[in-house]
């Protein structure tokens, strides 16, 4: 079974095109595989290298030992990309999760 997220890390697919919409990633597959994709990729060259090295590092040793720290670590590393690279708008965050989510992603 696929290493899991205790809550999902909400991606917009591509900022440039709006009408892309929202992915939830709940997996440490889906993490790995947005590492690639909906602009998180060009970070890994970018002035937020680091942050796409940490999610990278992340979620492969949330992969290889999943334990619920080593998923919490990967799934806060992969929003601080997310939120530092591909920001979901406020009023389609507001559409899909919680406020209370996002106050705790925020904080992780």
């Amino acid at each position: 079974m696929e290493p899991r997220f205790s809550e999902p890390v909400v991606v917009w697919l591509d900022p440039t095109h709006p009408e892309f919409g929202l992915r939830d990633i709940r997996t440490v597959a889906e993490g790995l595989a947005a590492l690639h994709r909906y602009d998180l990729g060009d970070a890994r060259g970018g002035p937020c290298r680091h942050l796409w090295d940490e999610a990278a590092a992340a979620l492969v040793r949330a992969r290889t030992e999943p334990t619920p720290d080593h998923l919490a670590r990967a799934r806060a590393a992969l929003g601080r990309l997310v939120g530092a690279v591909a920001p979901v708008p406020r009023d389609a965050r507001d559409r899909v999760a919680p406020r209370s989510w996002f106050a705790r992603m925020l904080t992780a």
